[in-house]
Parts: C-alpha cells; structure tokens; sequence
C-alpha cells in the first residue's frame, strides 16, 4: 500500500515556500525584458546588424570584445604595420581618441592584420604613441573575413554605433573631418 500524505501539512508548507520565492524575485525585480534598439540604416541602405568579436590585445594579450564598448560609438580600424596610407590614419584616430578620452563618449578601436602582430606590434605601438587599443586579427580576419563583412583593401574602417550596430563602412583613407561629421550624429545619439 502506498503511502499517504495529509495533505492539510503539506499545503502550507507549501505555500510559504512558493510565496518566499516571489517575494524574492519581485524583490530582484523579477526577469525584465531588454528591449531591442529601433533598427538603424546600415551600408547599402540595408538594415544595420549587431556586430561582436574578441580578440587578444596587442599590448597584453588580454582578451577584448567590441561589446565591452557599448553604449558609445566605436571606431574600428582595420590596418597593417606596413600600410603606408594607415600612417596619415593613425594621427587622425589619436587625435579623436584624445579629443574624446575625458567624455568617453568615443571609443577608437585598431585590429592588426600582421602576420606576425604579436612580434611586431608592441615596438611599433611604443613608437607610434597611439592612445587607443589595438588588438591583434584572428586567423578569420587575417584571410580577409571580418564581422563586417570582407576587407578587400586596408585601410578599412567601420563605424558602429552605441547599440553595436554596423552602420557605415570605408574602404582607404578617411579624411579627418569627414569622419568627424560621420561621427558627429552617431555621438548625438548616444547622449
């Protein structure tokens, strides 16, 4: 014979517990829905996507994702050690990553497409005095596939905004003051 429970124990016991439960929970503020950012044009008229990546930084190694960055807009710079064209780039970026340091309402990102970054990066940062992460490309990256999409030439810079989103693409050198009124909206947003 199986056995038998009195059910008038148990469904008190019962009924404190589930109540401490909810008063716990209400009390966290319970599970709350994260609403998803209005969609935004990306390149090519299309919808922008949410991007991310993690890669290793080039001054130690530590491991860095581009959604460490959100809630700013990101500058991320795609360039190599030998790219003549990337010098002229490097002073614009430092300047705005200057510019922007004590706001922080900016954040300026470099990814080395190097073979051999790991070597060849903390002597050229040293003498470079660049002022802003650079992190070193992953194996994907370095045969040309990136979050972006291809990087059929370098420099290549991406824009993303404060939610993350992959919302404006350049291929060569961007002149300083027209990636600074291409920023200027992306900052307006994220106040």
């Amino acid at each position: 014979m199986p056995p038998t429970v009195n059910v008038s124990l148990a469904r008190p016991g019962l009924l404190v517990c589930m109540s401490t439960a909810l008063v716990f929970i209400a009390a966290c503020g319970g599970p709350r829905a994260v609403p998803a950012p209005p969609p935004v044009e990306g390149p090519g008229g299309r919808t922008a996507s949410t991007v991310d990546f993690e890669l290793a930084d080039a001054r130690g190694g530590q491991p860095v994702r581009l959604s460490d960055f959100r809630g700013r807009p990101v500058v991320v710079h795609f360039f190599t050690t030998w790219c003549a064209p990337c010098e002229a780039e490097f002073q614009n970026l430092n300047t705005l990553a200057r510019a922007h340091a004590d706001a922080g309402d900016l954040a300026i990102v470099g990814v080395a497409l190097d073979l051999d970054g790991k070597k060849l990066l903390p002597v050229f940062l040293e003498v470079r005095g660049l002022d802003y992460p650079v992190l070193l490309a992953d194996e994907r990256m370095l045969h040309g596939q990136t979050p972006f999409g291809p990087v059929p030439a370098i420099p290549a810079t991406f824009l993303v905004d404060a939610g993350g989103r992959h919302v404006e693409s350049f291929q060569g050198v961007v002149p300083y003051e027209h990636l600074k009124a291409r920023l200027a909206p992306l900052l307006s947003a994220a106040r």
